[in-house]
């Protein structure tokens, strides 16, 4: 199979002839359509994703049309030309994390585009446990995020905010994962006020679902406070990445009413969440962390696209081959949405 491999960190990937990976008697053999492209992809190129063997094909946001099925995954009703979304993860089932359904924390899991061959090849081969069956009017690009820039939110907004009708929530950044994020706050029936630099984005927010919204130039506790009569948001939902989450959090504490909770599901390594002592204890607030997805999750964004209660958002979609140029394109300038990379 073809694949964009990468061999040294900080250097461009080049597309290369690379082993079409074999199936177990549990796989299913994909051909890739199409892989959503991240922060986490650009982590990946540059080494900052610790425990990671090269050389590897990366792309951990990826779907496309079953070739082949290995016997037990036939007997589970898969069948070639089935389209799927693919989890990244595979977890091992056995560690505390997966007997308590957090498999998504994993403590020995494999993943694909890190432990495995990814989306930036043109075969990859997973469990079929790890596979959701998409419709085959659905865009490749659109499935392709489904596991990662859908479910990850709906993780962060269902799961770890636990986000109630009646409540109101504040999303920061509205990017790749903030953007699907209100979809399914708004859905929810709680009230949700969208925050970012960007106006534009801020305009595509309310237009999506968002009540209000609020420039990330401003004073934003003070127009947090002044939205909501004076009492604060019951949840922030920060997914904001990089160096601007030390701007970000104190922004969003300043905003947060008492016994509030924040979930972070942005993130940099050295970057640290700073909250005054006196405040966490007196105010009674929850700081909690949102990592990745669950297959429940996979399956409940599945469901939200297919109803249209959650609109995929893909800003643009490039040839695999432009791989590298679409990296350096996605560092410089992050869209509204979700990249897109195709074959």
């Amino acid at each position: 199979m073809k694949a964009m491999v990468l061999r040294e960190f900080g250097v461009p990937m080049e597309m290369e002839d690379y082993p079409t990976p074999e199936i177990g008697p549990g796989e299913l053999l994909v051909r890739v359509g199409a892989a959503g492209l991240c922060a986490t992809d650009i982590k990946v190129a540059q080494g900052k994703i610790e425990g990671l063997h090269l050389p590897v094909v990366p792309g951990h946001e990826l779907a496309g049309e079953v070739l082949e099925c290995g016997e037990r995954a036939g007997a589970n009703g898969w069948a070639p030309g089935d389209h799927v979304a693919i989890h990244m993860c595979m977890p091992c089932g056995q560690c505390r994390p997966c007997r308590t359904d957090w498999e998504n924390n994993c403590e020995r899991a494999e993943r694909v585009g890190y432990d495995r061959p990814g989306g930036f090849g043109e075969v990859v081969a997973v469990p079929h446990e790890r596979c959701a069956r998409v419709s085959s009017d659905m865009p490749m690009e659109h499935a392709a995020i489904l596991a990662g820039s859908i479910a990850t939110p709906l993780h962060a907004i269902q799961r770890r905010a636990e986000l109630q009708p009646d409540e109101t929530i504040a999303i920061f950044g509205i990017g790749g994962l903030g953007i699907h994020a209100l979809q399914v706050a708004a859905d929810t029936g709680a009230k949700v006020i969208a925050i970012d630099i960007d106006d534009a984005r801020l305009e595509t927010a309310r237009e999506l679902g968002a009540s209000a919204t609020i420039n990330g130039m401003t004073d934003v506790a003070a127009a947090l406070r002044d939205v909501t009569d004076g009492v604060g948001v019951d949840v922030v939902a920060s997914f904001v990445g990089g160096k601007a989450i030390k701007a970000v959090l104190p922004q969003a504490l300043g905003g947060l009413r008492r016994c509030g909770r924040v979930v972070v599901a942005g993130y940099l390594k050295g970057v640290p969440i700073v909250v005054d002592s006196n405040d966490l204890v007196l105010q009674t607030w929850e700081i909690r962390g949102a990592r990745s997805s669950t297959m429940a999750d996979l399956h409940a964004a599945v469901e939200l696209v297919e109803k249209g209660v959650v609109t995929p958002v893909v800003s643009e979609t490039r040839p695999m081959i432009d791989l590298n140029e679409a990296l350096s394109d996605l560092d410089a300038a992050p869209p509204l949405g979700r990249m897109a990379m195709v074959w």
